[in-house]
């Protein structure tokens, strides 16, 4: 089914418009990027669990969560980002992030990145984590666009 990831995207930043002071949600979304195969509630609620988890990295500190798109045109393939500036994510840790209840919060199942990465791979994509330099944690999502890639 045809979506329109920035809808999805806008959708979500609204959500948590002034979810408390101190934290800003931005978006910075590439108007070049095509429709995609996808199922806008599905693709939302991995969204909410990825800016749940950047609000929660960001604890009671002030900070900024980021959420971006790109269209790599030689690849074939939109780019969505969700950076924050909190501790970030121990590198021993990311290999595990996306399995089933693993969380290094008390408080949390550990389905949240469980959940995106089952939805982002039925989606034909991938997702990994990366450091958002000079702070905190970026989540790449990496999915097929509808166009033939650029040869």
């Amino acid at each position: 089914r045809l979506g329109d990831l920035h809808q999805v995207i806008q959708q979500v930043a609204q959500l948590y418009s002034g979810i408390r002071p101190g934290v800003a949600l931005r978006t910075e979304l590439d108007p070049s990027v095509p429709p995609l195969n996808l199922d806008a509630d599905q693709m939302k609620r991995a969204l909410v669990n990825l800016v749940d988890n950047a609000v929660a990295a960001l604890g009671d500190d002030d900070g900024e969560i980021v959420v971006s798109t790109r269209y790599a045109a030689a690849s074939g393939r939109v780019v969505l980002q969700v950076a924050d500036t909190g501790p970030g994510f121990p590198p021993e840790d990311r290999d595990r992030a996306f399995l089933p209840y693993y969380s290094t919060k008390r408080s949390s199942g550990g389905l949240g990145l469980a959940i995106v990465n089952r939805i982002v791979v039925e989606h034909g994509g991938e997702v990994r984590i990366e450091d958002n330099a000079p702070r905190g944690a970026r989540l790449v999502i990496s999915l097929p666009a509808l166009v033939p890639a650029v040869a």
